[in-house]
This record gives C-alpha cells, structure tokens and sequence, in this order.
C-alpha cells in the first residue's frame, strides 16, 4: 500500500520483510570486503499486485558504536519465475566476456569509476581525432517467438554524440574486424533524457523482430574530433536481455 505522494516516510506504510540470504552458505553477507556475493532467489508470488514496490531499508546505530556499515546494491532484477527467461546479465564492471572493438582514434573503451559505482566508459571530450569504438556483447540466441526485452543503466558528462545501441545477428568477430561491416539494427533509445553526471536507468527497450543463434547488442561511441573537438565521457552498466512474458508498451509523443 505504500503510495509516494502519501507516505512521506515510507515506514509509515506496510511493508513484509523478505529473506534475501540463508545463514552459512555463500550468500550470506561477510562482515567486510568488497566482493560482489549474490543474493538468494526471492519468490514474488505470493504478493501480485498491479502496483507493487520492493525497499532497501538501511539502518545504523551510529558511527560512536561503530556498527555503521558501507553497502552496496547491484543487478537487481525481477523476472519469471523461469529461470531460462534471463538471457544475459552483465554489471560491465569490467570489460570481458564483452568485445571492446577500436576502429579510429585514440580513445578506448575502459573501466571507470563513475558516481557510484565502476562500468565500461570511454571519454573522447578532448580528443582531436575522431573516434569509433565499439562494446559488443557475448553472443545469445533469440527465437523468432520470443519477446527480447533490453535494460541497461547510462552515464554521460559533456557535449557532443551520445553512443548508438544496436543488435546484429550475423556480426562475427572472426570475420568482421571491423564491426561496420556486419548487418546492424539501431534500436531507438532517446539518450537525451539522460540526466549528466549520474547514472540513468533505461528499461524496457524492445528487441522483438530480432532472432537467431548468434545474437549480439552493442553499444557504439563516436565523437567530433578537430581544433575544437565535441566529445562526451560515457559510461553503461547493469545490462539485462530478458524474455517478457508481453510485450513493453509503445511509447510516443503522441497526444
């Protein structure tokens, strides 16, 4: 029942704590350190609503007990209950299994930390020559009755071309060196909605229409090199290619 416009604090609604680990396995949280753990699979089913909100609720008892704690949430995804529905998932907190491809310039794709939290960016703000790179993903396969759905997380600083995302179903790294010479599909993404210097979340990107064994999305970066060169830094993160059970809603400007 918790309503955003009603519940200046959210404890205010009514909320059911939901077991996200199981104590003495893997997944149960350590005291300390960095590394990524993952979470229990937690079931949905039983609270299916057409409006429904998950929370993080932090507390602390305050840094003069010295309980406080860092913490950190990562490639949070809610999908069917069929496991196969997940397709890919990738953090991008480092580049491989993905293809970082330089076809001109001096700018590459790299890890960055940017706001909070690392991903694969590339900055040719102050590059003179012109750049295009490519992130290509691990290949993945689609059917043709599949209903492919893209999510994925962006951060820009700057001015200048925002990268193009794109899907191939022929791209072959052996072959096409340079990934232009494959058969490319942009999928229409409006990255200017993208707010700057922080990390926008973009959901629900349709690839239906699109199939094949070898399937790949990617992301291309270009820049405007010369004396006065027009260049963004830019960064994606938290990739998810999942089946929908429909498919997402059209969205227009229409009125």
């Amino acid at each position: 029942d918790y309503d955003p416009a009603v519940h200046a604090d959210p404890a205010d609604a009514r909320w059911t704590a939901l077991p996200f680990f199981t104590e003495g396995t893997e997944n149960e949280p350590t005291s300390s350190g960095w590394d990524a753990q993952f979470s229990d699979t937690v079931d949905l089913a039983p609270y299916k609503s057409d409006r429904l909100y998950i929370g993080f609720h932090y507390v602390s008892a305050g840094p003069a007990s010295g309980e406080g704690a860092v913490w950190r949430i990562d490639d949070f995804v809610v999908s069917d209950s069929d496991p196969e529905a997940i397709i890919l998932t990738s953090s991008l907190d480092e580049i491989e299994p993905w293809t970082a491809v330089d076809v001109s310039g001096n700018d590459e794709w790299s890890v960055f930390f940017l706001d909070d939290r690392d991903g694969v960016a590339i900055d040719g703000t102050f590059a003179q020559v012109g750049n295009e790179d490519w992130l290509i993903s691990p290949s993945f396969e689609l059917g043709s009755e599949d209903i492919p759905v893209f999510n994925f997380d962006y951060y820009t600083e700057g001015a200048g071309p925002h990268i193009t995302v794109q899907v191939s179903s022929d791209y072959d790294a052996a072959v096409h060196t340079n990934p232009s010479t494959a058969t490319w599909t942009p999928i229409a993404v409006d990255l200017a909605e993208a707010a700057s210097d922080v990390w926008t979340s973009f959901s629900g990107i349709s690839l239906f229409g699109i199939s094949g064994e070898k399937v790949h999305v990617a992301f291309k970066y270009t820049n405007l090199g010369g004396e006065v060169p027009v260049g963004r830094l830019l960064a994606v993160s938290n990739v998810c290619v999942f089946k929908a059970v429909e498919a997402p809603a059209l969205k227009t400007g229409l009125t």
